[in-house]
């Protein structure tokens, strides 16, 4: 008889297939601290150090250990590791509150990259939890709204745009674009409609005749283009799936 294997971590590529959402969206989750992110550490002995308030006055506990697993990340640390290739880290969180795993002095960093950030199940079982609360919630006032009308919401706004994309209307907001940025957001509305989810910044700037190297400066002039246009943050751009509904 063959037994089923428990995934114990997956990769944020993996999950946001599973959810059907962008690894940037669980990236906005790792960094505001909802949901925590982990990488492996190779056996080694590092100190544990653990805070104590008594009386106003604070403690440490040191104790050494060896340590070999997944251990949690700092939301900054995340953050650090997906701006640059490679990163060092000798700091970790601890298991328990007021604990932090340090590398034993003498130690070599431990260098990690972004392929080396995992989310734990466990991690993911308790963010789903909390996405059952917000449910419960989200009943709660849409039960509300059916039992007094100047409640209901207000209907959603239609989208318009010209043959060339530039004169744009979308979820209330008037976009006005140049010829760039224009051809920019044609491309990914073709792509689009040729079942291509994904348009890589390269493709856009040079079909474009785009000369800015960032998208942000090209679209300098349009303060709310992320509500238009999303991104991983790794150079793929995609037009907001609600610009088709």
């Amino acid at each position: 008889m063959h037994q089923t294997v428990c995934r114990t971590s997956y990769t944020m590529t993996e999950i946001a297939h599973m959810r059907s959402m962008t690894e940037q969206a669980i990236l906005d989750d790792i960094y505001s601290g909802q949901l925590r992110a982990h990488v492996w550490l190779p056996a080694m002995v590092v100190e544990s150090m653990k805070r104590h308030t008594i009386a106003g006055q604070v403690f440490y506990d040191r104790t050494q250990k060896t340590y070999e697993g997944y251990i949690p990340l700092y939301p900054k640390d995340v953050r650090n590791i997906m701006r640059a290739s490679e990163v060092p880290l000798r700091i970790f969180p601890g298991n328990s509150d007021g604990e932090e795993i340090i590398l034993k002095n003498g130690a070599p960093d431990c260098w990690f990259r972004q392929d080396d950030i995992v989310i734990l199940q466990e991690s993911l079982s308790h963010l789903k939890l909390k996405e059952k609360v917000q449910d419960v919630r989200v009943t709660a006032i849409a039960r509300l709204d059916e039992i007094w009308p100047q409640l209901k919401k207000k209907p959603a706004h239609k989208t318009t745009y010209d043959p060339l994309f530039q004169a744009i209307t979308f979820n209330g907001i008037e976009y006005n674009l140049g010829q760039v940025q224009a051809q920019i957001v044609k491309q990914l509305y073709e792509a689009h409609q040729a079942g291509q989810s994904r348009v890589h910044f390269k493709t856009l700037i040079e079909s474009a005749g785009a000369k800015s190297m960032a998208m942000r400066d090209i679209f300098r002039s349009q303060p709310r283009w992320k509500d238009l246009i999303h991104s991983n943050g790794r150079g793929y751009y995609w037009l907001n799936p609600g610009f088709f509904n």
